[in-house]
């Protein structure tokens, strides 16, 4: 029987060697929960702390914005996955007691990591969210008869049309292509943060951007993520001509064929876009998924429980 509780620890209060030893050392490790990181892109967080600090689980939640009458949990920009984490596996009794204290405080939306299993207690406002992962144990001539013809075909032609990779320091480089080239758009405080995020991650040495030209013009950009054996694409970035030339696909073509060989795993991030989705399955990466908690309106609640009423 498990008499140990969870506590509810300020950031403030947190031993921060304790907490970031025990996200590092698990089984289920992730970037994107360590304390550094959490204090560059999240608004406020603070942690769900078991026993002395065996198992955790952080809890970000936005600045200004409030759910029944407590601060809005959400899933701040870049970070995907979050969840429960434990120096040892953690079981079942341990998932409940922590899904317990997370339930208590009224959340509005979350991302488990993809090791978090016993959470039954949050349906039907649970999710699955897909992630895409190439092991590249195997060496390049392995992982390449493993793509897809198509994208065989284009990485083939790409090597005919005068592409180049570079690396480059300046993070303000990938904001002003993003903003200028892509369609999707980041707000300015978010840009504020992955500024932040970068210069942290820069220091530590776990991050590179790299920028595809052509004919001296950039046409794909993306910033990777080294962390433990994972290569992270946390924000690629193409614009319609780096489309047509495939940029993309010789970007991440080439850091696979650089890592081929050596026990890491390339991380692409998930979409649930299905264009997105059928890109990255085509370098033969495996779908996994993890678990996104999002509370839905009142209406949708009591639809769901008359639906499933006995």
């Amino acid at each position: 029987m498990i008499l140990s509780k969870i506590r509810y620890i300020n950031r403030q209060d947190l031993d921060v060697t304790l907490y970031d030893s025990c996200i590092e050392e698990s089984g289920s490790s992730q970037i994107y929960a360590l304390s550094w990181y959490l204090d560059t892109v999240a608004d406020f967080w603070d942690v769900l702390v078991y026993d002395d600090y065996q198992a955790v689980m952080p809890i970000p939640f936005l600045k200004l914005k409030r759910h029944f009458f407590s601060p809005k949990i959400y899933v701040p920009p870049f970070v995907q996955q979050l969840g429960i984490f434990g120096k040892k596996p953690v079981n079942q009794e341990i998932d409940k007691l922590f899904v317990e204290e997370f339930i208590r405080l009224h959340p509005k939306q979350y991302a488990f990591n993809a090791q978090n299993h016993h959470l039954d207690f949050l349906k039907p406002n649970l999710f699955s969210k897909p992630n895409f992962e190439l092991n590249l144990q195997f060496g390049n001539q392995i992982l390449f008869q493993n793509y897809s013809q198509n994208l065989q075909r284009n990485l083939k032609k790409t090597q005919k049309s005068n592409l180049k990779i570079e690396s480059v320091t300046d993070v303000d480089k990938l904001i002003d292509f993003q903003t200028a080239e892509s369609d999707y758009c980041l707000k300015k405080p978010v840009y504020n943060k992955l500024r932040l995020l970068y210069k942290e991650l820069e220091k530590k040495q776990l991050a590179e951007i790299y920028k595809v030209t052509f004919e001296e013009k950039t046409v794909a950009m993306a910033l990777m993520l080294f962390y433990q054996n994972r290569i992270i694409n946390l924000l690629p970035v193409s614009n319609e001509k780096g489309k047509q030339l495939n940029a993309m696909a010789f970007l991440l073509g080439n850091l696979i064929e650089k890592h081929a060989g050596k026990p890491m795993v390339f991380d692409f991030e998930g979409s649930s876009v299905e264009s997105i989705a059928r890109f990255y399955k085509g370098f033969g990466a495996v779908k996994t998924e993890y678990s996104f908690y999002q509370k839905p309106f009142l209406f949708t609640s009591l639809r769901w429980y008359f639906l499933n009423k006995k």
